[in-house]
């Protein structure tokens, strides 16, 4: 058994003995780890109280392939199928195959983060489901049951009365509940460094908090309820208004005690202050009485205030709170939600001492995670862990696929990018100071970079310089918000958590290897040089914008180099707004200083490009709410980082940012979020800002008088190809496997037949290669195209075709996949046809085209479709094209028509 292996499934062992479930056992052989067999009962249903017998059987490499399950019964389940090939050694008798990571042909779920405890708790809500208690084999009900219930297997001495494993009992569970031991959390390791660098105070940024922090009473204070109170900036002769502020999504730092706008504000939110006292002491005198509860008004009054502790160090909490005993104030303090206990927190002095009581996070972690396995190390750190629990920090510490502590090895994010072909590396992550020394102490990080940018290897060195990180870094910061954008907020809370974690990494890089100059000076030529920001000087404005985070002057913010970013990406987006929609030239193109607002031209021209107005607005609000607060220093933000493992603080609710960013529909909302207050005369002023563009981006060379937009080529790439879409190969491939499937309506039977044609110059048919003649003939080398045939399933089919690049000979020049139905049908039988190109060298899988959802009017009018095409590009390389040209006549038994229109494309 293979060393990783053996030391998963150990680990997998000790978690299920640790964590016994209800209705659900399972242990490995004495002689034989990689066979465990288990039982589960079911508890409704037609199984109910019966108790089902299987066996999981592993091979040496998982936890990268999948376990199997195998049960000795028939059971009425449709998931439960014979076994085709019975394995005598692995488990003798269990004839019956549960389908778990296959049930879908084509499709494998099975997850390497899985365990045997997370397989376990999918038996136990999978298998004995009520309702999924039928099948298609006429298992009889009555007849599993007697069968379950006389079972015997002599592998492990499963008995009906005496079942292996046993199945643990309510007391055994809550032994096990006892017995397992408190995580102590301890804060992590921080590096030593100076409180406030000289070159920071040179460059005139706020030092951030003066109070120290015995006096706050908290070191991570600033990573668990900091908060900035943005002022407004005014921006004189910009094209984009006189009054730029900070983005509205930002949080509120109190301002100064001695500032005149801090007394401004005490003054306006006093009334607040009141009522959340009126409603707090009402609850006293109900805690008195013995009739306390949540107060009433308690969630409105305190969302409504936003006064900082350090505005009210004076004032008391009011004339009866301030005579509660510290007991009964903590325990009316716990019965809050922890948001409502944040926001109390900034009402006053004595409401922020009360509320940072440790007692009060005890009680909150016990009563809303009263399975939790953490506990504080003193009373001062319950808050921390509390926001560790809720956070769930502590839970992704450790590898996926060993489940090994990142105390005990190196942990990072597992990278895929395309350089033709898709190249893999693995990038280490920055988790705490003695994590990140054992980083540098390997070579891990020289790996990644040389994998990453093995361009920019110099001459006499074996591995880039670490400065090529200043610009890798932000592009996969730019891939993690397209993910949000793309799959939304489903997958917003895990990008987030990947966005921070390479931010912090970034943080690390820049200040281990002194990359703060070279940000510096990119920054300051962005700012000070108008023919730096050009596309062909800064490609891409989205990695630009994370470098903001590394400025050490004051004039490296977003308020100060906001406006010349927007102005520049609306010069970019021209461009993609033409080609969205053509009919908008004419407007663009007015003089920018005649006419009103233009509405259709608004609300078309931010449709073309939102999802780039939503990646800034992104990159902004990170960046004023993590990357870089307003008076915030780079050592505060790593030590807010630091406290959270690299996690983003639940307190600063990016997730409800992200949440208004998602929504963005117009213009109006947007410039709002970027620190562009909507004026009376808004509509005519961002009617001039597009016009001003299109002139912009026709002195850039962005575009051009008279092009024709619909020409140009779609931004991105993706695995799975669209129709028109491309992919190109890499030069050294030498063979490409193609598989087509296909599934049906049983028990009909539907065949869909492939048909490879291999074409010479001009389209010319130098020969066929179909489920009859499987093999070609024209070629250099006879059978230089292979096909397999038919391999038919009970609800599915498929082809594999094999594909010898350089046995094709010079006269190829193109290959043409055709899906054709068969016996006269018509494509409306078949469902879910899609084609898959591997490269067998490395298994690869190259790309994906599945075919466009048709009307199934279209479908019910077509007999084939061309799926893709193969063929040598300009540059002497392979490429696939996806196509997806529906035919509204031929067949693998008449290719005449199919044939004409093959003629009539001039390939």
């Amino acid at each position: 058994m293979s060393r990783p292996c053996l030391k998963r499934l150990l680990r997998d062992l000790k978690e299920v003995l640790e964590n016994p479930l209800p209705d659900v056992a399972a242990l490995p052989l004495e002689n034989d780890l990689l066979v465990w067999h288990g039982n589960v009962r079911g508890r409704e249903g037609l199984l109910a109280d019966s108790i089902i017998h299987f066996v999981l059987t592993f091979d040496e490499s998982y936890p990268a392939r999948s376990p199997q399950v195998f049960l000795y019964q028939a059971i009425p389940h449709p998931n439960v199928v014979p076994r085709p090939h019975f394995d005598i050694w692995a488990a003798e008798g269990a004839r019956w195959r549960l389908a778990l990571w296959d049930c879908i042909p084509t499709h494998d779920a099975w997850c390497q983060a899985y365990t045997v405890y997370s397989i376990l708790v999918l038996l136990q809500s999978f298998l004995v489901d009520e309702d999924m208690q039928f099948d298609h084999h006429q298992i009889l009900p009555e007849v599993a049951v007697r069968q379950a219930a006389e079972l015997t297997v002599e592998a492990c001495g499963h008995r009906p009365a005496a079942p292996f494993p046993p199945l643990p009992t309510p007391e055994v569970i809550a032994l096990a509940k006892a017995a397992r031991g408190k995580r102590v959390v301890v804060r992590p390791t921080l590096k030593p460094r100076a409180a406030v660098p000289g070159s920071i105070k040179q460059a005139g940024i706020h030092a951030g908090y003066k109070r120290s922090h015995e006096e706050a009473g908290h070191t991570f204070k600033h990573a668990l309820g900091h908060r900035t109170w943005w002022q407004p900036r005014s921006c004189p002769g910009s094209l984009w208004g006189s009054s730029f502020k900070e983005p509205l999504h930002a949080s509120n730092k109190p301002a100064s005690n001695g500032s005149s706008h801090s007394a401004k504000r005490i003054r306006i939110r006093e009334p607040q202050c009141k009522r959340i006292k009126a409603v707090l002491d009402a609850h006293a005198i109900a805690c008195q009485k013995g009739t306390a509860e949540v107060p009433a008004g308690i969630h409105s009054a305190l969302h409504e205030s936003s006064l900082a502790h350090g505005q009210l160090a004076q004032r008391s909490m009011g004339p009866l709170m301030d005579r509660l005993p510290p007991d009964t104030l903590s325990g009316i303090l716990s019965l809050l939600a922890h948001e409502d206990l944040e926001n109390l927190s900034y009402t006053c002095y004595g409401m922020w001492r009360a509320a940072k009581d440790g007692a009060v996070w005890r009680e909150l972690l016990h009563r809303q995670f009263p399975f939790s396995t953490l506990t504080a190390s003193s009373a001062s750190d319950w808050q921390y862990t509390y926001t560790l629990q809720a956070t769930a920090a502590m839970e992704d510490l450790q590898c996926f696929f060993t489940k090994v502590p990142f105390t005990e090895d190196i942990l990072g994010l597992p990278l895929t990018f395309t350089r033709n072909p898709k190249t893999k590396a693995f990038l280490p992550l920055y988790l705490t100071h003695d994590h990140f020394e054992r980083v540098k102490a390997g070579r891990s990080l020289d790996r990644a970079l040389a994998a990453l940018a093995p361009e920019a290897i110099a001459l006499g060195r074996k591995t880039p310089s670490f400065s090529n990180f200043l610009g890798i870094i932000p592009k996969m910061l730019n891939t993690a918000i397209v993910l949000i954008m793309d799959k939304g907020l489903a997958v917003s809370d895990r990008a987030l958590a990947t966005y921070c974690n390479l931010h912090r990494l970034y943080l690390a890089l820049a200040e281990d290897f002194n990359l703060g100059p070279q940000a510096s000076k990119i920054l300051t030529r962005f700012a000070n040089e108008p023919a730096s920001r050009v596309k062909s000087q800064t490609p891409n404005l989205g990695w630009l914008i994370p470098i903001l985070s590394l400025g050490t002057q004051a004039s490296h913010t977003w308020k100060e180099m906001g406006n010349l970013i927007l102005e520049e990406a609306l010069d970019r987006n021209i461009l993609w707004i033409c080609k969205h929609d053509p009919s908008l030239q004419e407007s663009l193109s007015r003089d920018p200083d005649r006419g009103g607002a233009d509405h259709e031209l608004l609300r078309k021209s931010f449709e073309a490009s939102a999802v780039s107005q939503k990646l800034i607005a992104f990159h902004v609000a990170f960046l004023t709410h993590i990357a870089r607060p307003e008076g915030s220093t780079l050592q505060q933000v790593m030590v807010t980082y630091d406290a959270l493992y690299g996690r983003p603080s639940p307190a600063l609710r990016m997730r409800q940012v992200m949440e208004k960013i998602m929504v963005l529909d117009c213009w109006a909302a947007f410039m709002p979020m970027v620190g562009h207050p909507v004026q009376a005369d808004f509509g005519a002023t961002m009617t001039k800002r597009l016009r001003l563009a299109w002139c912009n981006s026709l002195q850039k060379k962005y575009h051009s008088k008279g092009m024709n937009f619909q020409r140009v080529q779609g931004r991105g790439i993706s695995s799975i190809l669209l129709k028109g879409q491309r992919y190109t190969a890499a030069p050294n491939i030498e063979q490409i496997r193609v598989l087509d499937k296909w599934h049906f309506q049983p028990p009909n039977t539907k065949y869909l037949d492939a048909t490879m044609f291999v074409l010479g110059a001009g389209g010319r048919i130098i020969t066929t290669v179909d489920y009859q003649a499987t093999s070609s003939f024209g070629t250099r080398v006879v059978g230089a195209v292979t096909h397999s045939g038919d391999v038919m399933e009970a609800s599915s089919g498929c082809h594999t075709m094999q594909i010898r690049l350089r046995d094709l000979g010079a006269n190829v020049k193109s290959l043409l996949l055709v899906l054709s139905a068969w016996q006269g049908n018509y494509l409306d039988v078949i469902k879910q046809p899609y084609v898959e190109v591997v490269d067998p060298a490395t298994k690869m899988t190259l790309c994906e085209y599945h075919l466009e959802k048709q009307p199934k009017q279209t479908l019910a009018e077509n007999t084939a479709v061309a799926m893709c095409r193969i063929f040598v590009g300009p540059t002497g390389t392979w490429q696939v094209e996806a196509l997806g040209q529906m035919l509204p006549a031929g067949s693998a038994a008449n290719y005449e028509p199919i044939e004409g229109w093959i003629a009539a494309q001039g390939w």
